[in-house]
């Protein structure tokens, strides 16, 4: 069973027990598809999660793995955060689908865990 079928599995199981009306009454107001975080400031604290540590550590990850390990460690950790972030993703625009307010992350994880 994929992760991706694991993760629809779970959300399926949790989104019966998700109240879809947020608490703060200023939170109310909002459309139903405001997001607190667009694309390009998704795209920048991808770039920053990756880049920061990346930055930092690199001359001694470089000389201790060599130039060809370092370059497969850092393309297959960047392939691995693309891919968890598709994820997150996806799980929004499922539960979206199923009629419930998705508005950031708090809401995704109170979806999938309760």
């Amino acid at each position: 069973m994929t992760a991706a079928r694991r993760l629809e599995r779970r959300l399926e199981e949790k989104v019966a027990e998700v109240v879809t009306t947020p608490s703060s009454p200023d939170l109310q107001d909002l459309p139903p598809d405001w997001h607190a975080i667009g694309a390009p400031g998704a795209f920048l604290a991808l770039f920053k999660a990756i880049v920061g540590p990346s930055v930092l550590f690199l001359p001694a990850g470089v000389r201790r793995a060599g130039l060809v390990g370092a370059a497969a460690i850092s393309v297959s950790i960047g392939a691995a955060a693309a891919w968890c972030m598709l994820l997150v993703l996806d799980t929004a625009a499922q539960l979206r689908r199923r009629g419930v307010r998705v508005r950031d992350l708090g809401d995704l994880g109170a979806a999938a865990y309760g």
